[in-house]
């Protein structure tokens, strides 16, 4: 996958006096980017400047993605790169409140790059990402927000969400705290998909529904101008920033199918209660896996270490010479893997080719113990499903007790 097409527009609006937008448009690396900062103009340009400068790294990890197939190691790499720059830039803005004694310096950024069959996406603050993929607009970020963030705590209800007087007051921006929580998306590509970024002057004018409508039917280099437009024509009065890309395909593009798969996933249980956002953050530690008919998947008696989605095909569980279920599009085996260390209470086995997606127990442990909330939503999950599992068997063992007239 590669960027088409790219187009941006960053102004100063009707009712500021200077721009505290920047925006990145590198396409050799490539590398783009909108950063919409307080205290001067200055300061998102800096944010801009530092990544631009950083983002020759990107073209060794595309590479390495390529090369490694997909390996969550490569993939996660590319998110350090973002968490490293960010975190730069936000003490470059640090260094400047101490030494000019300007409180008010701050940056919030939202970024993105497609390096094989991918974009990363990463983001702090209220900037946001859009995908527009088969006349869908999906919001690919999660704002930084107090009243976002009590939300996703369950502190308050999606309704006491939408009035909520915190709804644009941030829990985080760069320049404000040493610590930082980069939030990094990763979307599997299909060719045609458009990628957007936005400073909040176009978001605190124009809805998502409305976003959703004014993009409809239209050329991926004019997007920024009707969206522009469409925000000075609602009142907007901030200056509004914004970058599209319309992403190409070369002979190794990510098939329909595949993207299908993906999709497939997402809905798992230990999944499907995640936002977008927090489903896009999990995506980079999950790994892609291919078998041939009859390839052996695991061994009964084996390490258990990863746990299995079936994308295609259908896999064969098997203890012995016994088949106990065959797991086909959608379905999950092997989650015990991530409670702990164990055995493999059977064999898993691909009938005809099968694609199946896999997270290992250190992947899944990385997300617990350094993103809490995510880690928390995950644990929950799995608690949930191996509770069903457990009553589940009982019901069996239940069944069997009652024929054989126990």
């Amino acid at each position: 996958m590669y960027v088409l097409s790219h187009a941006s527009v960053s102004d100063l609006g009707p009712r500021r006096k200077i721009n505290e937008d920047a925006v990145l448009t590198e396409e050799r690396w490539p590398l783009f980017a909108v950063a919409d900062g307080t205290g001067g103009a200055d300061t998102a340009k800096w944010v801009v400047d530092i990544l631009g400068d950083a983002g020759a790294v990107l073209r060794d990890h595309g590479h390495k993605v390529k090369e490694d197939d997909g390996s969550t190691a490569s993939r996660l790499a590319i998110g350090a790169f973002f968490e490293s720059a960010f975190e730069r830039a936000s003490a470059r803005i640090r260094a400047a409140r101490s030494q000019q004694g300007r409180g008010a310096l701050a940056s919030s950024v939202v970024a993105a790059t497609v390096l094989d069959k991918f974009a990363y996406v990463a983001h702090v603050g209220d900037t946001r990402a859009y995908l527009w993929r088969r006349d869908e607009l999906r919001c690919l970020t999660s704002d930084h927000t107090l009243a976002m963030l009590q939300l996703q705590r369950g502190e308050i209800s999606p309704s006491e969400f939408q009035t909520s007087p915190f709804r644009h007051t941030l829990s985080q921006a760069l320049g404000v705290s040493p610590d930082l929580n980069v939030d990094i998306a990763e979307i599997r590509l299909l060719q045609g998909d458009v990628l957007i970024l936005c400073s909040n002057g176009l978001t605190r004018a124009v809805s998502n529904d409305q976003l959703q409508r004014l993009v409809q039917g239209v050329n991926a280099k004019e997007i920024p101008k009707v969206l522009l437009r469409a925000a000075r024509d609602a009142g907007g009065r901030d200056n509004v920033s914004i970058v599209a890309l319309e992403i190409g395909a070369d002979a190794e593009k990510t098939e329909p199918s595949v993207a299908n798969a993906v999709d497939m996933v997402r809905r798992v249980f230990l999944f499907k209660l995640l936002s977008e956002p927090q489903w896009l953050s999990v995506a980079p530690y999950i790994e892609e896996k291919q078998y041939t008919d009859g390839q052996l998947i695991f061994r009964e008696g084996d390490d258990s270490d990863h746990f299995y989605i079936v994308g295609d095909g259908t896999v064969e569980l098997k203890q012995g010479r016994d088949v106990i279920a065959e797991v086909s599009g959608g379905g999950s085996f092997g989650e015990l893997a991530l409670a702990g260390p164990n055995k493999r209470l059977n064999s898993a086995v691909a009938i005809g080719k099968a694609v199946c997606f896999a997270m290992s127990r250190s992947s899944f442990l990385k997300i617990v113990n350094h993103k809490p909330i995510l880690g928390s939503r995950l644990s929950l999950a799995l608690i949930r499903g191996l509770s069903k599992r457990c009553t589940d068997q009982h019901r069996k063992m239940e069944q069997i007790r009652r024929a054989l007239g126990g």
